[in-house]
């Protein structure tokens, strides 16, 4: 194998820095050269012609600053060696990552399966790409993700709970979102919770017939201003509390089926509700309301909401505030997708388009299996495709992939 003209075995690996996440790069690196390539390159502190690894290498900053995100990578042979970096350390161990994948023939298609798909020993090699990631968060919702390795390998930042901050790995690079559940999405029973404020406050909490706060699947009031001031304070002591976050979520309880259409209908919502059209209006108005709060403290929080259930349609005489985050949640049956012509695809493709025409800041959620029934196959391959590279097409900021986390389940899972 050889590397821009030159062979393999001349080269050694350099780390212009020593971080976690560059240090994981370069051991990667070494290992796979090794195992594919047959070439052992060493670790050293100089050496030419060299594989350099490392944030903001000086002789690739023409190429770095063209950069939009902070994971873009750069891959570029330059006077003989070949320089992989970016902005972070995390973008340069993406960027090794890559470059396994792509010209050392390497796929790792679960934690503990991988397969090399093509010989290089007789390649020559000239890397020359600037790879910038459509959006920002890449979160995958899955048994899988747990592994802070595997994550790496395939380009993902997140997963739910507390399996995230692994410096070694990319890390959080200081965007952690409230990963948690309970301040992942879903927030406004850790924010209002009913057990502590129903008694004294009933006229607080909206409910489904029959049900009283089961299954937490109530909904508040959201023009109350005692709801707001409760709300916006325990955000803010959540920040307080957790001074790295940079994203936390003021949203919609869960709802569906029986707690379908629990949103608050007093005089007041009612009358932002009509006059617009459309309910998100309600939940954006209050949202806006905790963000402008937020920001005077903690300018540089996102302040997450859902476009979800009752929140669906974008309302049309509300906009998100400029550090408010929508999360658009796809509802289309499984196997059919944005763009299949279809009459459901196509009410929720417009209804994508229109919030992205309300909003910069949106962030897509898109499902992987059956939550009936975990173990039912789903034939929606194809859709889980169409719908990933359409969002990402269309510029939104993140992408969340909900599976189950908590067992091996539907089929070809590693796949999803």
């Amino acid at each position: 194998m050889k590397l821009g003209g030159i062979d393999i075995a001349d080269f050694a690996i350099v780390r212009t820095e020593e971080s976690e996440s560059v240090r994981t790069a370069s051991k990667e690196l070494q290992f796979y050269l090794k195992k594919v390539a047959g070439a052992a390159l060493e670790i050293e502190k100089n050496h030419r012609p060299a594989i350099r690894i490392g944030a903001n290498i000086p002789e690739a900053q023409e190429e770095i600053g063209k950069l939009a995100g902070e994971d873009g990578f750069v891959l570029k042979l330059i006077c003989g060696d070949l320089v992989i970096s970016g902005k972070t350390a995390a973008a340069a161990l993406y960027g090794t990552y890559y470059f396994i994948e792509k010209y050392l023939g390497v796929e790792w298609l679960a934690p503990d399966c991988e397969v090399v798909v093509k010989d290089v020993r007789q390649d020559d090699l000239y890397p020359d790409e600037r790879y910038d990631f459509p959006a920002l968060m890449r979160v995958c919702h899955n048994h899988f993700a747990y592994d802070e390795k595997y994550r790496a390998r395939h380009r993902l930042t997140y997963t739910v709970g507390d399996t995230n901050d692994f410096p070694a790995y990319g890390g959080l690079r200081g965007l952690k979102f409230a990963f948690y559940w309970g301040y992942f999405g879903h927030t406004f029973e850790v924010l209002l919770p009913y057990e502590k404020y129903y008694a004294a406050h009933p006229e607080w909490y909206s409910f489904a017939e029959k049900y009283k706060g089961e299954n937490h699947r109530y909904q508040i009031c959201l023009t109350n201003p005692e709801v707001l001031k409760i709300v916006t304070e325990n955000a803010l002591k959540y920040l307080d509390e957790h001074p790295d976050c940079r994203i936390i979520s003021i949203s919609q309880n869960d709802s569906y089926e029986d707690f379908a259409e629990n949103f608050c209908r007093c005089e007041n919502c009612s009358k932002i509700w009509k006059e617009d059209g459309n309910y998100s209006a309600v939940i954006l108005q209050f949202v806006n309301r905790v963000a402008r709060e937020i920001k005077k403290k903690y300018p540089h929080v996102w302040v997450h909401t859902f476009a979800y259930g009752f929140s669906k349609d974008p309302p049309r005489t509300v906009k998100p505030d400029e550090n408010v985050l929508v999360q658009f949640c796809v509802s289309l049956p499984y196997g059919t997708w944005l763009t299949d012509g279809s009459q459901a695809a196509a009410r929720e493709l417009k209804r994508a388009q229109d919030w992205r025409k309300v909003t910069k800041n949106l962030f897509a959620w898109t499902y992987i299996c059956e939550h009936s029934n975990y173990l039912a196959p789903v034939g929606n391959l194809r859709a889980l495709y169409e719908n990933t590279t359409w969002f990402l097409r269309s510029g939104v900021m993140g992408l969340f992939q909900q599976e189950r986390m908590d067992f091996y389940n539907c089929e070809f899972s590693e796949m999803r």
